[in-house]
């Protein structure tokens, strides 16, 4: 079978994209989903400023809860900000 991608090799062991991020999502520190639950509650980009006020973490917490969202591909970066 021919792979363009790995999300091709996960679909021919059954594993979807939605069961590897719902498990690294469950992996994810407290602060980590503090985050992911402040930008589920909104519906457009947020950054990091507007993310600290919403979950009142320090500054460098979500800076390096942030990264690491970014590095699990559990968030996007985009010129608006931060989202999902």
């Amino acid at each position: 079978e021919l792979v363009t991608k790995p999300e091709d090799i996960l679909e021919g062991y059954g594993i979807t994209r939605e069961d590897v991020t719902l498990k690294e999502e469950t992996q994810a520190s407290p602060e980590e989903k503090l985050i992911l639950d402040a930008l589920r509650s909104v519906a457009m980009a947020q950054d990091i400023d507007k993310i600290i006020a919403m979950t009142k973490l320090e500054p460098r917490i979500v800076t390096q809860a942030i990264t690491f969202l970014l590095m699990k591909d559990l968030v996007r970066e985009t010129e608006r900000g931060y989202t999902m």
